[in-house]
Parts: C-alpha cells; sequence; structure tokens
C-alpha cells in the first residue's frame, strides 16, 4: 500500500499562523503536523508515502528527518503523478486533522460496491478519514482535499478523536491533548521527566521552576528560574524565557524571547507577534524587552 499526504498552502481560519509557517510544519506537542501523520503511517506498516505540496515540497523536505522512520520510502512532491489509473491500494490523507487511529484496518481493504473504486473511511459520526483508493480503479487522485462526502463510506473506525487543525481553537486543543496524553495513537515530542514535564534535548529547566498542569519544553530552550508555567504549555525550540515570566495556557513557537516579568495567557506567540486564541486578535509588540525574536 501507498500513502499520500496532501498538504495545504494556508488554512484560512490560521489567521497570522500561515506568515509563520507552511501549515504542515506548523508544530503539535513538539512534532510538526507532518511528522505526526508519517510516524503513525510507518506504524501502521504503510512504508511508502509521498508528501504533496505544490509551493512548498522543498521546503518540507529540508525540515523534515526521515532517517529515524525506518524502512519507510518518503518523496516530496509538488504533484501527484497521475496515470490514468493505479496499480496499488492508495490511502489519501491530509494536514488538516490529525485522526487518533491506526492506519492497520485501511491495508488490504477490499473495495466497496459503489463500483468506483473508492472508499471513504469514516468515523461513526461520518466525519471523512482518509480515502482509499483500491488497486486498478480509474479515478484520478485529487490534487487537493475536497469534498468527499458523496463517495461511499465505509465506517470502519468505530468513535475516533479527530482532532481538526483549522482553527486557532483546534490547533491549541491538539497541541494540549496530544501533550496530555489523551490519544492513543500521537504521541508528543521528548521524554518524560516527570509527570507533567516532557523535554528535549538540550533544554535547560531549572528545578525551582513552577509547573503547571502538563509542560513540554523544546530543543536548546533556556527556562529560567522563577519561571511559572501554569496549565498547558507548550514551549518549541531555541526559546528564552527569562526570569519570572509566568505563561498560562498558551504555545511558545520556536526562536521567541519571552521577557522577564512578562505575562502570557490563552495565547500563541512567536517572535514579537501575539495572537489570543479565542479572540483571533493578533498583537506586534515593539517592546523588545517583552517578546521577540530569540537571538
Amino acid at each position: 500500500m501507498h500513502s499520500i499526504i496532501m498538504t495545504y498552502n494556508e488554512i484560512s481560519n490560521l489567521g497570522p499562523l500561515n506568515d509563520k509557517s507552511v501549515p504542515a510544519l506548523l508544530p503539535v506537542a513538539g512534532k510538526p503536523i507532518v511528522l505526526h501523520l508519517l510516524e503513525q503511517l510507518h506504524r501502521s506498516g504503510i512504508m511508502s508515502v509521498s508528501v504533496v505540496s505544490r509551493t512548498a515540497h522543498d521546503e518540507i523536505d529540508k525540515a523534515i528527518d526521515t532517517r529515524p522512520l525506518l524502512g519507510m520510502s518518503v518523496k516530496f512532491l509538488p504533484g501527484i503523478e497521475q496515470n490514468g489509473g493505479v496499480n496499488h491500494d492508495i490511502l489519501v490523507i491530509g494536514t488538516h486533522q490529525l485522526v487518533d487511529t491506526s492506519w492497520e484496518y485501511a491495508n488490504g481493504r477490499e473495495a466497496n460496491n459503489s463500483g468506483t473504486g473508492i472508499t471513504r473511511l469514516t468515523s461513526s459520526t461520518d466525519e471523512t478519514l482518509g480515502l482509499l483508493f483500491h488497486a486498478h480503479t480509474k479515478q484520478c487522485i485529487p490534487e487537493t482535499w475536497i469534498d468527499f462526502s458523496h463517495y461511499e463510506k465505509s465506517n470502519c473506525a468505530g468513535t475516533i478523536n479527530i482532532l481538526k487543525i483549522e482553527s486557532l481553537t483546534g490547533y491549541r486543543a491538539a497541541n494540549f491533548e496530544v501533550l496530555n496524553g489523551e490519544c492513543k495513537h500521537l504521541f508528543a515530542a521528548g521524554r518524560q521527566v516527570s509527570p507533567n514535564l516532557r523535554v528535549a534535548p538540550k533544554a535547560q529547566v531549572p528545578i525551582n521552576v513552577v509547573l503547571g498542569k502538563h509542560v513540554y519544553i523544546g530543543g536548546q530552550s533556556r527556562i529560567k528560574d522563577t519561571v511559572k508555567l501554569f496549565g498547558n504549555v507548550v514551549i518549541g525550540d531555541d526559546v528564552y524565557v527569562d526570569k519570572h515570566a509566568r505563561i498560562t495556557n498558551s504555545i511558545i513557537l520556536d526562536d521567541t524571547y519571552i521577557g522577564a516579568m512578562t505575562s502570557i495567557e490563552d495565547a500563541i506567540v512567536k517572535g514579537n507577534m501575539l495572537i489570543k486564541i479565542d479572540s483571533g486578535v493578533c498583537l506586534t509588540i515593539t517592546d523588545p524587552v517583552l517578546l521577540s525574536e530569540a537571538v
């Protein structure tokens, strides 16, 4: 079986996050979305994958290290090769959502009775998880994720947690659910060093930092003493959080400086950009003492 991962140039409801990253590369609990999908496919025994992006395939290729995915062949392509049909089953999934499931049930699944040679894999609530193009179908694979509701459904997975990354609140929920261990088939980056703390290599976290419910600290990030991290907090790579800063239920993206005494709550921060998650309001902080790109 082969799999195609469809990516997006932007997801409109993510607003300014589209300007900071290709959506497929947005981190969820320390890993890019596309890497979560590749790891899921690898664990499911699907070892041939094409990641398709019309404009960012080279950027995604450079950002994703596929070496740990032993035995998997991954190609990063600007489009789908269409030859008037396929000679093996192809599973098509998208980077707009993370589905908490194993894709093993799709491997070798019989075609439906519609005659199209296409099966829409669905949850018990009729949400589309992926599309299965069976061997020898003459149907062309669409270049973008479209409304697939007209295809015959196959409720093969029961009740499934679907993390939809189509809004700021959805992006926050995906981060926190994976971080909290609420998913069976999606895993946060780093290693667990205490019940409420995961860290990536070379992260520096003093013992007197106040930790909340669940916290992830990315690689080479430095958290100064007297910092307080409340609730769920995800901190990316190469982040510097200065003394007496306070972060609550927020996501701090890579290469960001959080100034001393700065308070962040229910927000996504990247450099000097602060996005309030619930309202979508985006603020540019001009005082580098408060927020800035990490040096």
